[in-house]
């Protein structure tokens, strides 16, 4: 990948996280949040300043939604702000190119004498080939996937949006996946998530996303499998990557991202 698709790609990337902070910020407050310190304490205040002309109302335990929701829209208005300025400076770039260069020199090569890779694919690289091997590997069906209702990207029926998110990002930043292929641990089959080979070292990695665990069930239900899976050698955020959400809490794509980023680049 040229410098230049990769800025697309993060174009792309980004256009994606600015329409998701747009939506959270969509029925924020529009309250300004003010704070001072004092005694060792955070004090609170909110102002409109077209309303108020300068009246601040002092915001209390009892006003601790209205707090947080502030504080949260001032955190999502910031990432809203840096994800658009440098969405502007990606973008410039990709139209100087488009308008002086075009394609790199890696590419112009590539268009002009194709054969040259018919020369290198006689020799693979191991772990491409690898990869390619693995992503073609047939693995046991769940059957109760006939019963999904989202379709990812890449047509893959899954059982929630969020996998559906998940799985763009796997396909945005190239990483081998296989969805819900079973995991036997002594007469238990577990159907995780996510099976990642590692695009750089070939490791197998384990993704899970936990939906539901404002559930009790649900909750219990993971412990023992995270157990039965420490067994298997899998440990968190070494070869076992995790996402939540619930109730209170949504599906954050950016987290996601960054653990992409992170733990599989």
């Amino acid at each position: 990948m040229d410098l230049y698709e990769f800025m697309l790609r993060q174009s792309d990337s980004l256009e994606h996280k600015i329409a998701a902070f747009e939506e959270k910020l969509k029925d924020a407050p529009t309250d300004h949040l003010i704070s001072t310190r004092s005694g060792g304490r955070t004090k609170w205040y909110a102002y409109n300043p077209e309303t108020d002309h300068g009246h601040y109302t002092y915001l209390g335990k009892k006003d601790d939604a209205k707090t947080r929701a502030l504080i949260k829209r001032d955190i999502y208005q910031s990432i809203l702000d840096d994800c658009r300025k440098d969405k502007a400076a990606i973008d410039k770039y990709l139209h100087a190119c488009s308008k002086s260069q075009g394609p790199g020199a890696y590419a112009k090569l590539l268009s002009e004498k194709p054969h040259y890779l018919q020369f290198l694919n006689a020799d693979p690289d191991p772990l491409k080939q690898k990869i390619h091997d693995w992503l073609l590997e047939e693995y046991p069906y769940n059957p109760e996937r006939d019963e999904y209702k989202v379709k990812a990207a890449n047509g893959l029926m899954v059982r929630s949006k969020s996998e559906a998110l998940i799985i763009r990002l796997f396909l945005e930043y190239d990483i081998p996946f296989r969805y819900e292929c079973p995991l036997q641990y002594e007469n238990i089959t577990y159907s995780p998530d996510f099976t990642i080979m590692h695009p750089r070292t070939g490791q197998i990695i384990l993704w899970e996303h936990l939906g539901r665990l404002d559930l009790d069930s649900y909750f219990a239900r993971n412990v023992v499998k995270f157990t039965n899976y420490r067994k298997l050698g899998y440990y968190p955020y070494k070869n076992l990557l995790l996402t939540f959400e619930y109730k209170d809490l949504p599906f954050d794509l950016t987290i996601a991202e960054e653990m992409i980023k992170r733990y599989l680049i």
